[in-house]
């Protein structure tokens, strides 16, 4: 071979050489450069060129053998020159590669994988423990721990599948003893051919023991890094220096929910945050947080008012920043800190309001408070009621000593020591509850007794800091106890001393409860304990046990409390005994009674000296009774001669004034009959004088009438101050000049209803009864008044309605009780002999009572006396008033309106003379004797105009009857009653017939004017009822 050629190959093998080293080198480089060494970093660039360049000249190679030799013969000098600057670049490359490796400790290795070996470098070859720097495909996995291959395998056969670069991190297999455990990290690349086939791998191996103690300090640290953070109760925001939120912990995320992601300072106006003294948004440089990255202030306690991402629920917090600083000072991040103080302000809030409501209730109770702190004992205050209760300010005592001061005494009387009080026993005996009562000196100087209870304070660990007191009043209280002790000690004496026997029944237990008295009425012993309800009512007689229940039951109806019943029960023995019974029901909210209390006692002796008093007391029945029969014959004997004397009275007045009348009326008559004839107008005179002697016997009968409330009454409306009025213009030239007359009635008084002359005649009687009484002069006083209803002062007989009072008044010398007793009887008189008729009262009541009132009477010697008319109000009243207008003088009917009158009339004379009157003044008039013959007339087709008839009358009809079935057949038939007295018509009857048609009443004797009066009237009415139909 050619030396050229020779050369020519040594270069060509040196080439090739290089060529995998610098290939090696360029691995090497990718993956040094990963671990992130600069300087490395920059030694592997340098080789990296090298390795183009020596691509380049191994792209010559490509040429193939023969042009190499040919281009190495054509310019051998050149390739000398150029081989021997590659190999000096390449020396220089080594160098510098082999000068980081050891700078960096990093080994190398190669691996053909084509050929099956490869090589590690002398840095490989110690990091693994002293393996062979040569080594094989298939045992390249020996130098590493068995306990790691399984992972590095795996992570090969990836490597070789997928062609990517890989890791793997293990232990070496050599491992000398006593030294620490290495890890080594191997990273590499796989080369493949064009096809994709894996022909090459190469790498590096460094020392990752130190790393990994450093990695694991780091992921300790950041591990209690973020232990401490979850756990602190703050909530903890960390910042970069561009202000974007990188950590945050759990307090804080509880705090504000889950923030958005915040790049930025910028972004803090996302945050929603309030100065709570102001209510204005926070703004976002405005946040601890941004200041602390913009100025660096440190903020410290800053309150905030947040809303809470996500719900919108407010929260207030503290907040606390600080800027953290590099070495230099710079300010890279910031942290804020946080503290959630929601809860507490609602707990302080909720404390404010709970401290207020406790002075409320401690103000307002009625409660004496007194409060001290321990273990001094010294008081700190008092509510107001306790002042009010002790009559004196709270006494701050400074120590227990001091409770001397609050003076008390026991009930023997005994001073209460300061050390007795409950604040004292608690603070020197930690007592739980003390309490004592006594009798406590006010600051007024009384004394009252109270009731003083005391509870400790303690604090969280349970030692008593101090002591609250309540002060009761329990005066009353004791003082009621103390009469109820003896109440019931009393009660006890008067059963015992009564032979009482106490029980109580509880209805739903049937479980009844006795006093020892109660087991001895029963026969029972003691001993044998107390009976069953049930049992208890075995024994009562089985006579009296149906009443006894019956009763039982009737207390427990609603509305029923207390009853009693009398039974008789078996004793043991055999023997029976009568008990009293009482007892009282006490309900259930419900109304249900529960339980019956009572009281027994022993009746025997009473009910057998009962039965022996009802024998006795029959046999008294029968002798009283024949007694009574006598004594009834004796009264009947006398009351008849009472009657006798009576009417004797009234017989020989009412004969003395007929006598008069009579005497009057047959001397005009005889002396008429003689001059009849002879001398007309002496006839006439005559005629006459008759005529008002019969006016005289009609007065006299109209008094007896009122005095019998018989008389026939004309009621109308009067005003009661005009009728006063005028009386007393007619009563005072009547009265003398020592008699003042006063009116007292104001003119709006309501009207009354009363026959106006009956009426005045009463108030002129009573008048002149009053100046008879005043003999030496006084007061008469005329009175009315309104009153609703009758009072209490009123009269019992009259109807609940509106009635006038008038009343008569003197104060004259009035009457002792036993006159004012017979004032009203007839006949009954106090006046001189033929001063009084004793009719004048008598006629009153009786005139009073047919009106529908009353009278009384009141008088006291030395007063005086006032006599009282009750008259019912005319609105009020229940019959019609007639008109009151003056009668006319009746002309009878005319020829143009001649009337048909139905005169009925049982008595023939008096039938007689009523047709012969009416006839006279031109009514045309159709008689019958009897209602029945009547009513037998208007269905046989009489129409008549008018009807006249008598009140009293034979047959099943008197006139008011016949009135009402004729008024069946003729609607609103104008009718006159005539009669002698209206005693057996009721008022009722006669409203009803004012009410059923035009009604008038006469009264006999009447005259033929009076009648005719009626008549018309009637007619007149009936006349304008039809028109206005």
């Amino acid at each position: 071979m050619l030396p050229g050629a020779a050369a020519l190959l040594l270069g060509l093998g040196t080439l090739l050489a290089l060529r995998l080293q610098l290939h090696a080198g360029s691995e090497a480089l990718a993956t040094i450069g990963e671990a992130g060494d600069p300087a490395l970093a920059q030694v592997l660039r340098d080789a990296t060129r090298a390795h183009g360049q020596a691509t380049q000249l191994a792209g010559l190679a490509g040429l193939g053998s023969l042009g190499l030799m040919l281009l190495a013969l054509l310019a051998t000098d050149r390739s000398a020159r150029a081989h021997r600057r590659a190999m000096a670049a390449l020396a220089g490359n080594e160098s510098r590669l082999r000068l980081a490796t050891e700078a960096a400790e990093l080994g190398t290795w190669e691996l053909d994988l084509i050929a099956g070996h490869g090589t590690r470098s002398p840095a490989s070859v110690a990091l693994l423990g002293g393996a062979p720097a040569r080594f094989t495909a298939a045992g390249w996995a020996e130098a590493i721990d068995p306990r790691d291959r399984p992972d590095a395998a795996a992570t090969w056969a990836r490597a070789l599948a997928d062609g990517l670069p890989f890791e793997m991190t293990f232990r070496p297999a050599a491992h000398a003893a006593g030294t620490e455990e290495r890890w080594l990290v191997a990273r590499g690349r796989i080369v493949q051919d064009a096809a994709g086939q894996p022909v090459r791998a190469a790498g590096i191996l460094l020392d990752a023991t130190a790393r990994g103690r450093a990695e694991a300090a780091l992921r300790d640290s950041e591990a209690t890094l973020t232990a401490v953070l979850e756990s602190l109760p703050i909530g903890v925001n960390i910042a970069d220096a561009r202000g974007r939120i990188i950590r945050n912990n759990a307090a804080e995320r509880e705090l504000w929910g889950s923030p958005p992601e915040t790049p930025g300072w910028e972004h803090y106006a996302e945050w929603v945050g309030f100065w709570p003294e102001t209510g204005a948004r926070i703004q976002a440089h405005e946040w601890a947080m941004a200041r602390a990255l913009l100025h660096g202030e440190v903020v410290r306690g800053e309150l905030v008012e947040c809303r809470r991402f996500g719900t919108g629920e407010p929260r207030i917090f503290l907040n606390n920043a600080a800027p953290i600083r590099d070495a230099a000072g710079a300010i890279v991040g910031a942290v804020t800190a946080e503290f959630d103080i929601t809860d507490r302000r609602r707990a302080a809030a909720a404390l404010a309001a709970s401290e207020a409501q406790l002075r409320t209730i401690v103000e307002t109770v009625p409660v004496g408070l007194v409060m001290a702190e321990f273990p001094s004992g010294r008081i700190v205050g008092g509510n107001a009621y306790v002042e009010t209760l002790l009559r004196h300010p709270v006494r701050r005592s400074p120590d227990i000593d001091g409770y001397d001061e609050w003076v008390a005494f026991h009930a023997d009387g005994s001073r209460v020591d300061g050390h007795e009080y409950p604040l004292a026993r608690m603070a020197l005996h930690g007592e739980e509850n003390p309490s004592i009562e006594v009798q406590y000196q006010r600051g007024d100087g009384t004394r009252a007794w109270t009731r003083i209870m005391g509870r400790p304070v303690r604090d969280e660990t349970g030692r008593i800091t101090g002591g609250v007191v309540a002060l009761v009043d329990v005066d009353g209280e004791r003082r009621a106890r103390e009469a109820l002790t003896e109440s019931e000690a009393q009660l006890r004496l008067a059963l015992e001393a009564g032979r009482m026997g106490l029980w109580t029944w509880d209805l739903a237990e049937d479980r009844l409860q006795w006093d020892a008295r109660q087991f001895e009425l029963f026969g029972i012993d003691p001993k044998d304990g107390e009976p069953t309800g049930t049992a208890a009512l075995a024994r009562v007689h089985p006579e009296d046990r149906p009443g006894l229940r019956a009763a039982i039951e009737a207390t427990l109806a609603p509305g029923a409390t207390v009853s009693n019943h009398e039974f008789r029960i078996v004793l043991p023995g055999g023997g029976v005994r009568w008990l009293a019974s009482h007892w009282h029901v006490t309900a259930a909210p419900d109304g249900r009674g529960v339980r019956l209390v009572g009281l027994n006692f022993d009746v025997t002796e009473r009910r057998e000296a009962a039965e022996v008093l009802a024998r006795e007391a029959a046999q008294l029945e029968q002798l009283a009774e024949q007694r009574a029969q006598a004594l009834a014959e004796s009264e009947l004997r006398l009351a008849e001669a009472a009657r006798m004397e009576a009417l004797g009275r009234l017989a020989g007045g009412i004969a003395h004034d007929f006598n008069n009348v009579l005497q009057a009326v047959q001397g005009r008559l005889l002396l008429a009959e003689r001059r009849l004839g002879r001398d007309i107008d002496a006839v006439r005179q005559h005629l006459d004088r008759a005529v008002e002697a019969t006016a005289r016997g009609t007065a006299v009968t109209g008094r007896l009438l009122a005095f019998a409330r018989r008389d026939v009454l004309r009621a109308e409306a009067i005003a009661p101050a005009p009728l006063l009025e005028g009386l007393a213009e007619m009563l005072r030239p009547t009265l003398g000049a020592d008699i003042t007359l006063r009116v007292e009635a104001e003119p709006a008084l309501p009207t009354l209803l009363a026959d106006r002359g009956q009426l005045e005649a009463v108030l002129v009687n009573l008048a002149n009864n009053a100046r008879d009484a005043m003999a030496n002069g006084g007061t008469l006083v005329l009175r009315a008044e309104a009153l609703p209803a009758p009072g209490p002062d009123a009269p019992p007989e009259l109807a609940p309605e509106a009635y006038l009072r008038l009343a008569v008044a003197d104060d004259g010398e009035g009457m002792p009780p036993d006159v004012l007793a017979r004032v009203a009887e007839p006949f009954f008189t106090t006046k001189p002999k033929g001063k009084g008729t004793g009719l004048g009262l008598a006629m009153a009541r009786g005139f009073a009572g047919q009106s529908g009132g009353a009278l009384v009477i009141a008088s006291a010697p030395g007063v005086g006396t006032t006599v009282s008319l009750w008259l019912p109000q005319f609105a009020v009243a229940g019959m019609a008033v007639p008109p009151t207008s003056a009668p006319a003088e009746a002309g009878g009917a005319t020829a143009e309106t001649q009337a048909t009158v139905l005169v009925v009339e049982d008595n023939a004379d008096i039938r007689e003379i009523l047709m012969a009157e009416l006839t006279e003044r031109g009514f045309v008039v159709t008689e019958t004797e009897h209602a029945a013959a009547a009513l037998a007339l208007l269905d046989g087709g009489l129409r008549p105009d008018a009807v006249v008839t008598d009140l009293t009358m034979p047959g099943e009809l008197d006139g008011l009857g016949l009135v009402e079935e004729a008024r069946s057949r003729l609607p609103r038939l104008p009718a006159v009653l005539v009669t002698g007295h209206a005693g057996s018509a009721a008022s009722q009857r006669l409203a009803a017939a004012e009410r059923g048609g035009p009604f008038a009443m006469v009264r006999k004797p009447a005259s033929p004017t009076v009648l005719a009066e009626r008549l018309d009237r009637v007619l007149g009415q009936g006349r304008r009822g039809l028109v206005a139909s």
